[in-house]
C-alpha cells in the first residue's frame, strides 16, 4: 500500500490529484480545468515540492527519535533520501536534503549548525553533479528563498528584542 492508494481510496478524483500535487509536485492527476483554476488565481506554486515539505518530514520522523542524535541523524536521512526519491529528486528536495543531512550532522558531532554553510555545501555539491542547475529558475528560486528566509530571520532576531517567551520561540536560536 502507497501514498497514492491510501489518497486515491480516500478522496474523491478531483481532491486526490490536488492532494497528490500537493504532496509529491506531480500534477498529472489533476483535470486541466483544475490546474488552469490555480494558474489562473495564481497558487500554482502549492504544487511545487519544497524545503518546507523536507522540513516537515525531518519534523514528523524527529518526533519519535529526538532523544538519540545519531540514530535520528540516520533515520531522518533514509525517510528524507525516499522522500526525494519520491520527488524525482527536484532541485529543491535535493538542496533541503543535503542541508538537513549537514545540520543534523553538525548536531550529531556536538558543533553549532550553521545555517548558511550548509546551504553554500549543498549548493556546491549540487553544481558540481549538475552543473546545468546554475540556469535551472527552480533551483535558483530554492536557494533565493532559502537566502531571503535566513536574511528576514536574522534582522527579525537583531530588531525583535523581547523577554516575551512566545516571540522567543517563534524566531529560530
Amino acid at each position: 500500500l502507497n501514498a497514492k492508494d491510501v489518497l486515491s481510496h480516500y478522496l474523491d478524483e478531483q481532491s486526490f490529484g490536488v492532494s497528490y500535487a500537493m504532496l509529491f509536485g506531480n500534477t498529472d492527476y489533476i483535470d486541466k480545468d483544475t490546474l488552469q483554476a490555480f494558474r489562473d488565481v495564481g497558487i500554482a506554486h502549492v504544487f511545487a515540492v519544497s524545503g518546507l515539505h523536507v522540513g516537515f518530514v525531518v519534523m514528523l520522523v524527529n518526533a519519535f527519535v529526538k532523544k538519540r542524535k545519531k540514530l535520528a541523524l540516520a533515520i531522518t536521512m533514509a525517510v528524507v533520501l525516499f522522500y526525494a526519491w519520491i520527488c524525482n529528486f527536484s532541485p529543491s528536495i535535493v538542496r533541503a536534503m543535503l542541508m538537513t543531512g549537514l545540520l543534523l550532522l553538525a548536531k550529531a558531532l556536538g558543533r553549532e549548525p550553521d545555517f548558511l554553510s550548509s546551504l553554500s555545501t549543498a549548493v556546491c555539491v549540487i553544481l558540481l553533479v549538475k552543473p546545468f542547475y546554475l540556469f535551472d529558475v527552480g533551483f535558483q528560486m530554492s536557494v533565493g528563498a532559502v537566502l531571503g528566509i535566513d536574511f528576514v530571520t536574522n534582522t527579525l532576531k537583531r530588531v525583535v528584542k523581547s523577554d516575551n517567551k512566545f516571540l522567543q520561540k517563534l524566531l529560530p536560536a
